[in-house]
Order: C-alpha cells, then sequence, then structure tokens
C-alpha cells in the first residue's frame, strides 16, 4: 500500500511538470492539516453472549491527520477549480464495556480520496464546495483492558481476557466512499511564484461504510465526519 501511495504522489508531480509547462493558469498545491472525526454513533449495546450479558460500545472523537496534493486551475471571473489526492487518517476513541470490565482503545481507519472543489474567491479570501470519491485503505482497533474495582483476572475466567491486542476490521467496512466538502481559506502571498494557504474543511461522506453482519455495530450506520484545519503551500 506504501508503493500504491508513492506511485499516485509521484503521478501527480509528473503532471505538474506537464501542466505547468503548458499553463501558466495551473497552480500546484500541497496541504498538511490535523483533523477531528466525529463518530455517527456515539453509544449502543449488543447481546454478546445471548445469555442476558450485554456489550456495550462508546465513541467519542479523536484527532488525525491528512495529507493531500492538487492543482488550482483559474475559469472565469473569481471562480476556480481544485482537484487532488490525499491521505486522509481518521481516529475514533472506542470503549467496549462488560460487566467486569473494559477495553479502552483507538479506532484507525484510513481512505485514500479524490476531491473536486469549486472555489469562489473575494480578494485573498474563498469559500468552496464540492465532493470527494475515496477508497478505505485499512480500519483496525488497538485496545487495552481496563478491570473495574473489585474485580480480579484469573486464569479459569470464561472471557478469555487479553490484556493488549489490535482487532483488524478490513472485512466489516466497505471499500469505496463519496460524500461533500465544504472549505474555507485565506492566501498569503510570500512571492510572485510562491503563496501560503490557510484552511478549515468539513468533509461528510455519505456512504454507511459498517457491512450488515458486523456484529459489533448491530443496527447501526456509520458515515465519515471531519473538520480539518491545515496549512497548505501554492506554487
Amino acid at each position: 500500500m506504501k508503493k500504491l501511495l508513492l506511485l499516485v504522489f509521484c503521478g501527480v508531480l509528473c503532471i505538474n511538470l506537464i501542466i505547468g509547462q503548458e499553463s501558466p493558469r495551473w497552480k500546484f498545491q500541497v496541504n498538511l492539516a490535523i483533523n477531528k472525526s466525529f463518530p455517527s454513533s456515539k453509544e449502543t449495546s449488543y447481546n454478546y453472549f445471548q445469555q442476558g450479558e450485554y456489550l456495550y460500545t462508546s465513541y467519542s472523537g479523536h484527532w488525525g491527520y491528512l495529507f493531500e496534493a492538487g492543482y488550482n486551475s483559474n475559469i472565469i471571473s473569481n471562480f476556480s477549480l481544485f482537484f487532488g489526492v490525499n491521505y486522509n487518517a481518521n481516529r475514533y476513541k472506542v470503549g467496549y464495556e462488560y460487566e467486569y470490565f473494559r477495553y479502552d482503545g483507538i479506532m484507525y481507519s484510513s481512505y485514500v480520496n479524490i476531491p473536486f472543489l469549486v472555489n469562489y474567491k473575494i480578494q485573498q479570501f474563498s469559500v468552496s464546495t464540492g465532493v470527494f470519491l475515496g477508497m478505505r485503505i485499512s480500519t483496525f482497533e488497538r485496545l487495552e483492558l481496563v478491570t473495574k474495582e473489585g474485580f480480579t483476572l484469573i486464569n479459569s475466567s470464561p472471557y478469555h481476557l487479553i490484556k493488549d491486542y489490535k482487532i483488524i476490521h478490513d472485512k466489516n467496512y466497505v471499500k469505496s466512499n463519496y460524500g461533500l466538502i465544504l472549505q474555507a481559506d485565506y492566501e498569503y502571498q510570500l512571492n510572485q511564484k510562491l503563496s501560503a494557504v490557510v484552511f478549515s474543511r468539513f468533509t461528510y461522506g455519505f456512504k454507511n461504510t459498517i457491512k450488515e453482519h458486523h456484529y459489533i455495530n448491530y443496527n447501526r450506520k456509520w458515515n465519515t465526519c471531519d473538520v480539518a484545519l491545515g496549512l497548505g503551500l501554492r506554487i
């Protein structure tokens, strides 16, 4: 997968060299941002052992990051277009709670997205809206066992507890995604050829990314949603 990402970004750089020679209207841009992801559901329950004991799951937002490369092109008056490719790493805090113990950890979910935005610029400020198409790279959780007061772990425990472990969810989530992007940014000209861009971005996926058979997410939909704040360089 690292080779695939490297190939994609090398392709973007090659296109930059070609377009840069043919038309001065095209500008190459690289963005780096931190993002915070928001879960579609904050809490669910599931009859895990089918004997009256329920598994309660809780989710909350956590910090991730975004790396992006693309092109801006002026079209008419104050309007321009942006398209590119990005690597979006989403993070969520997750907890699985049983009667006497719980597991706490982080869910990691990463996507390669292709954004397409229409920008409207007023002097140095601009607002943008558009869509994205995405492909999920991986989804997994890293969890740590937390025992409740008065509960002692013994070898004969029926729960087969593991102190720390990793859950791979690649078979439980769909591969593709698509959705909406809203963005606002401010551009500061550093010199004749280079400018810095500060931007904030809201991204929402329209597709339910969980497969129906995933028992942990029983009767629940999961749409990707995150807010990013970042800095870019435009050449």
